[in-house]
């Protein structure tokens, strides 16, 4: 599939502006890559790895095309955060199945 220059300027424009919303900006050198601090970098993978990966496949270790992930990372990560929750009741269940 072709897809044209005028096109991806216009995807990585929409792109840009959405990375405003965690303080991050593309920056063109040399290709492209994300600035800003690594707290906005974190939220905004974060929102995108659950936007892509659902909760049953991150729950057994089904990470897809996000092979960077590796399993037993994820699962420590899950743990401490299993662990932390019992101090927010409040927190949204959805949490509660990481």
């Amino acid at each position: 599939t072709k897809v044209s220059n005028v096109t991806i300027i216009q995807d990585i424009s929409d792109i840009d502006k959405r990375l405003l919303d965690f303080d991050l900006k593309i920056e063109r050198q040399k290709g492209y890559r994300i600035s800003g601090d690594s707290v906005g970098k974190r939220r905004f993978l974060a929102i995108l790895l659950t936007n892509c990966i659902s909760i049953a496949d991150f729950s057994t270790g089904n990470f897809g095309s996000f092979d960077i992930l590796e399993a037993d990372r994820t699962r420590l990560a899950s743990q401490i955060v299993n662990k932390q929750l019992s101090g927010f009741p409040d927190m949204d269940a959805r949490m509660k199945m990481f």
